[in-house]
């Protein structure tokens, strides 16, 4: 059984790419979800809780591919080939492209939760909801 504790960031959900070099062999494994201090991956094979690495992760946007170095990250519970792992040092740029990666991310999803919340998206029949009302559209800011 693996142990929780209390995340300080939100994770967001991603397909993004994960390298690995331990002594003798090369991980491979795919983020499902991130955030600025850590993230949940499952792995080409098991990892034990405690692993500390150099992590490569491949970050894809509109704009293209962004590859991340962490200097040293941590599996911090481990659960068959899925693991989190918790960010233990990265230089400031890659910090602040990962952060701008997933505010992108975030500003993205929000327009689309605010509009079906809002009932302007067509359900699966078509049919839409009311209109928005001038009023309605501080909560898009």
């Amino acid at each position: 059984m693996k142990a929780y504790a209390v995340r300080k960031e939100g994770r967001f959900s991603v397909e993004c790419q994960f390298y690995c070099f331990t002594e003798d062999q090369l991980i491979n494994g795919k983020v499902r979800d991130l955030s600025p201090t850590g993230w949940r991956v499952t792995l080409d094979r098991p990892l034990p809780v405690g692993v500390e690495q150099t992590v490569f992760i491949t970050l894809r946007d509109e704009s293209g591919y962004y590859h991340a170095l962490i200097e040293s990250a941590m599996v911090r519970w481990a659960d068959g080939f899925e693991t989190g792992w918790e960010i233990t040092r990265i230089d400031e740029l890659d910090s602040t492209r990962l952060i701008e990666f997933l505010e992108h991310r975030e500003r993205k999803h929000a327009v689309p939760d605010i509009l079906h919340k809002y009932n302007c998206l067509p359900d699966e029949s078509g049919n839409r909801g009311p209109a928005l009302q001038p009023s309605d559209y501080s909560v898009l800011h």
